[in-house]
C-alpha cells in the first residue's frame, strides 16, 4: 500500500519507455557496425534505420515481459532460487544493467556481423560489371563491384550513389550470396 501512495508502482514503466528506445537506439548502431564492419563499410557511412530500432526496441520489451514471467509466474514455482537471484540482482542492479547492456550490445554486433555473413538474396544493379549492393543507409547505396562466380567482394571497396542520382540503372533482385569479403 505503501508503494502506491509513492508511486513506486509507475517508476518500472515509465522508466521502460524512457530507457528503450535509447537502448534499442545504441543496439540498432552497433547491429550496424557488425554489418558494416563484415563488408569494410567505414562506420561513418552508417544510418541508423528506424525499422532497426523498431526491431530492437521490440526485442527489449520482451525481455522485459520475459523478466515479468520469470519474476511473477515462474517465481511461485521455484521460490527459493529465483528469489536468492533477483535479491541479488536487485540489492545491486547497476552491476546487472552493466553486464546486461555489455552482453545485448556485443549480441547486436554478433548479429549484424553474422547477418551480412549469410544474407544470401541481394540487390544487383545492372552496370558494367554489376554491382551488389550491399546496404542502403538512408538515400545512399552502398555498392560493390563482385565475382558472382566465386560468391566474392573485396573488402573495404565500394560506391556510394545517391539514389536518384544516376536515373536510369536498372536493380533486380539475385541470389548471390553468401558473399565473402576477400582482401587484396
Amino acid at each position: 500500500m505503501e508503494n502506491i501512495r509513492n508511486n513506486e508502482w509507475i517508476k518500472g514503466p515509465i522508466l521502460n519507455l524512457v530507457i528503450n528506445p535509447v537502448v534499442a537506439l545504441v543496439l540498432t548502431h552497433f547491429y550496424e557496425l557488425g554489418f558494416a564492419w563484415y563488408f569494410g563499410i567505414h562506420p561513418k557511412f552508417i544510418t541508423i534505420s528506424l525499422s532497426t530500432v523498431y526491431f530492437f526496441s521490440l526485442f527489449l520489451l520482451g525481455l522485459v515481459l520475459i523478466y515479468l514471467i520469470i519474476r511473477y509466474a515462474i517465481f511461485k514455482l521455484i521460490i527459493n532460487k529465483i528469489d536468492n537471484i533477483i535479491t541479488g540482482i536487485e540489492k545491486n542492479p547497476l552491476v546487472f544493467i552493466i553486464i546486461l547492456l555489455f552482453i545485448l550490445i556485443s549480441g547486436a554486433y554478433i548479429y549484424g556481423y553474422r547477418k551480412a555473413m549469410g544474407q544470401k538474396l541481394f540487390l544487383i544493379r545492372e552496370t558494367t560489371p554489376e554491382q551488389v549492393v550491399l546496404r542502403i543507409y538512408g538515400d545512399k547505396l552502398i555498392t560493390a563491384p563482385f565475382d558472382k562466380q566465386n560468391k566474392e567482394v573485396r573488402y573495404g571497396y565500394f560506391y556510394i550513389t545517391k539514389m536518384g542520382d544516376e536515373p536510369n540503372i536498372l536493380i533486380k533482385f539475385d541470389v548471390v550470396g553468401p558473399l565473402s569479403p576477400v582482401k587484396y
